[in-house]
């Protein structure tokens, strides 16, 4: 499924504890749109980074992947960069679907130097960035440049977040209170996926069922208000829809 921003939001309160002083002890590029990294934090595990259209992610992983013989520029920076580096922080990214990874690590002059890893995980446009005091070093995917687009993804540019959608975030309470007064019961999944940007299509018919089977039709924009802050307030579980 594709990523959201309250399905990141879940993972990283689970994967910074995890995280956090980890340190690097290998990374392979196994595939174009794949990077793995093998972390130790008291044991080893591997986290595998996705820009794959349809299975973007960061997650644990079990597989064992293969590196070609010849790693790829962006794994051989990240190498270069990043191998024995300490993971000291894990967090979401100006409340969008990215991913903001800080390490540290010495560098030639054997002095402290902090990196960032910024996972953007937006479907077909998903992309890893690896900068350093704000400057890109290097991107997994190269991004196409024209007059139309502002965004400027070089090495050696700055790094600038993608625009966001026109859209409300479900976690500031006052907006969400206020879209929510618009809306009739039953909700549909439509209507939160064209209003929130949180939410992916499957995550918007989950909080649609889940509204619909606690409220009724005589139910208040704050009724619908308090349904939704329960379930974005619930920790992660498995759930099948039947449809």
């Amino acid at each position: 499924m594709p990523k959201d921003l309250f399905t990141l939001k879940k993972t990283i309160s689970v994967y910074n504890e995890l995280l956090k002083d980890a340190k690097v002890n290998k990374i392979i590029q196994p595939t174009k749109d794949s990077i793995v990294f093998t972390l130790y934090n008291k044991k080893a595990f591997n986290v595998i980074i996705s820009t794959n259209a349809k299975y973007a992610r960061l997650s644990l992983t079990t597989n064992n992947y293969v590196s070609p013989l010849t790693a790829p520029n962006f794994c051989m920076l990240l190498r270069k960069y990043l191998t024995s580096a300490t993971i000291t922080r894990s967090e979401i990214y100006n409340n969008d679907r990215i991913i903001s990874i800080t390490l540290s690590n010495l560098n030639d002059f054997k002095e402290f130097k902090e990196y960032k890893l910024y996972i953007e995980l937006m479907g077909k446009y998903s992309n890893v960035f690896l900068t350093a005091d704000g400057v890109i070093l290097g991107s997994l995917k190269s991004m196409p440049h024209n007059l139309e687009n502002t965004r400027l993804c070089l090495v050696g540019a700055k790094y600038v977040c993608p625009p966001k959608q026109d859209k409300v975030s479900v976690f500031d309470s006052e907006k969400r209170l206020e879209i929510l007064s618009r809306a009739n019961y039953p909700i549909t999944d439509k209507f939160l996926f064209e209003n929130f940007l949180d939410f992916a299509p499957v995550t918007a018919k989950e909080l649609s069922f889940y509204i619909n089977s606690v409220l009724s039709d005589s139910s208040t924009a704050k009724d619908f208000d308090n349904a939704v802050l329960d379930f974005i307030s619930k920790p992660l579980a498995p759930i099948i829809l039947n449809s």
